[in-house]
């Protein structure tokens, strides 16, 4: 039988107090908890690790590394349109992997009002193309798919939707938005995002997100290596995270090293 963990519960809280601001193992993580529920069984107090992440009051940092939540939740606001492109796309593709962002964030990020107005939708590689064509015959010319240098310069217009292969085990959101390790790693890796931004310092931007928001740095490296960009991640990483925490990381992340 499990207890009720609302938010007032006294022997939830007492997991939140007893973490402190430590960094836990599963393994310790789960001790602690049956420090507080001595009566759970085995799979109750995995059940209330679960509890405690679904409600964003822990969050997994690293390969089996937990710790209490003491930075903001990453989340991103579609607009009107992309919300429904995004519906569309999901209808017409129901089974498909799906990931959709805009480059007005890149511009409030920078502070950079008129900057190129896009919709960047990924999929999955199989179906990039069919999900152009679906798109084109609603929105008419103004979708682009895998365009390169030279199409960009030639025929991108602002509020233009552009279609490109989802890489496969890119950290998404189940409904389709944006994970904090994925933006990252996309603003250093993705050519139509170079494009738009030829010459301006992201640098401190990405710097900043990860001092902000909470983040899965073995999820963020992971990704990272597989868009070849591994090593410019692990350098902003240094310049974000303090010390004590790299090295933590560097210990336990199962071979996925910081330094």
């Amino acid at each position: 039988m499990f207890y009720n963990l609302t938010m007032g519960n006294s022997g939830y809280q007492n997991i939140l107090d007893l973490m402190g601001q430590g960094i836990y193992s599963k393994d310790q993580l789960y001790d602690l908890v049956y420090r507080v529920f001595p009566d759970y069984s085995p799979n109750s107090c995995l059940w209330v690790i679960g509890e405690l992440v679904s409600r964003h009051e822990i969050t997994s940092i690293g390969y089996g590394l937990f710790r209490k939540r003491i930075l903001e939740t990453f989340q991103t606001e579609l607009s009107a349109k992309n919300k429904k492109i995004l519906e569309l796309s999901k209808q017409g593709f129901p089974y498909s992997s799906l990931c959709i962002y805009q480059t007005s964030w890149i511009d409030n990020l920078l502070s950079m009002p008129g900057g190129p107005d896009a919709t960047i939708l990924e999929i999955d590689k199989e179906n990039t193309f069919s999900l152009y064509y679906s798109l084109h015959h609603k929105f008419g010319r103004n979708v682009m798919v895998e365009p390169k240098e030279h199409d960009l310069e030639m025929y991108f217009e602002n509020s233009s939707i552009i279609v490109k292969k989802l890489f496969s085990k890119s950290p998404v959101n189940k409904d389709g938005s944006l994970r904090l390790e994925k933006y990252v790693v996309d603003l250093l890796a993705d050519r139509t995002i170079k494009h738009f931004y030829y010459g301006v310092d992201l640098e401190p931007i990405l710097i900043g997100m990860l001092q902000k928001y909470e983040c899965n740095y073995s999820t963020l490296l992971t990704y990272s290596k597989r868009r070849k960009v591994e090593e410019e991640v692990r350098q902003i990483l240094r310049q974000s995270l303090p010390d004590s925490l790299i090295q933590i990381l560097d210990k336990n992340t199962e071979g996925v090293s910081i330094l």
